[in-house]
């Protein structure tokens, strides 16, 4: 009898709220790997995988499937088990300080390091263009990666994480660990007017990213 077997998804989040968890990995990926130019691949199946009791908080559809059990990427499983909570819980939403842990750890394999500096600059109302516009000069110029943090435009109270990367000091890459939608928009779009994923529309009010620069 043949046995059916697949492979999380490496890059899309196995749990439903885990965009944070994927922003912080391909950030911190980012961080430590500056001269690899490929950009995240929406369809890599992970190559280690952790199998769970239960697959409630969980998207089914980016989970693996092996000897009866379903399955979620490793590094996802890791990062959570090590930053925040004991219980491994898909519908778990990290808050901003989760996330600055989440980068240290990726960065350094240590979620309380003290030689991996973190940047957290904004807030839900922020823009950041007005208001921080010196490090949003930085992170341009140098090209570093962020997770960018908004509210969709049609609803208040709907937050989600990305992965952010300056392509040069006017345009930023975006990929959304949702479903691995991935475009190029304009600072002013990212940051003031506002952009389109396949959930909507938003823009980026508050970041956080690793400042001990490796480019």
């Amino acid at each position: 009898m043949e046995i059916h077997t697949t492979k999380p998804y490496r890059n899309i989040q196995n749990g439903a709220n885990w965009c944070w968890v994927v922003a912080a990995k391909l950030v911190g990926e980012n961080h430590l790997y500056p001269e690899n130019t490929v950009l995240p691949d929406k369809s890599e199946r992970s190559k280690l995988e952790k199998q769970i009791d239960s697959h409630d908080g969980f998207r089914r559809r980016y989970l693996g499937f092996s000897d009866g059990n379903y399955t979620i990427d490793q590094e996802q499983y890791n990062i959570v088990k090590n930053i925040c909570t004991d219980t491994i819980d898909g519908a778990f939403l990290g808050d901003d300080s989760c996330k600055c842990r989440a980068l240290r750890y990726v960065a350094s394999g240590d979620a309380d390091s003290n030689t991996v500096k973190i940047m957290n600059i904004g807030n839900s109302g922020s823009n950041l263009l007005e208001d921080h516009m010196q490090h949003i000069a930085f992170i341009l110029q140098k090209k570093i990666a962020f997770i960018g943090n908004f509210l969709y435009i049609h609803s208040t109270s709907q937050l989600h994480s990305i992965m952010c990367c300056p392509v040069n000091e006017k345009e930023i890459y975006i990929y959304d660990p949702w479903d691995g939608y991935s475009a190029k928009f304009t600072v002013p779009q990212i940051f003031q007017t506002g952009f389109m994923t396949n959930r909507g529309a938003g823009k980026i009010s508050w970041i956080q990213y690793i400042t001990n620069i490796k480019k």
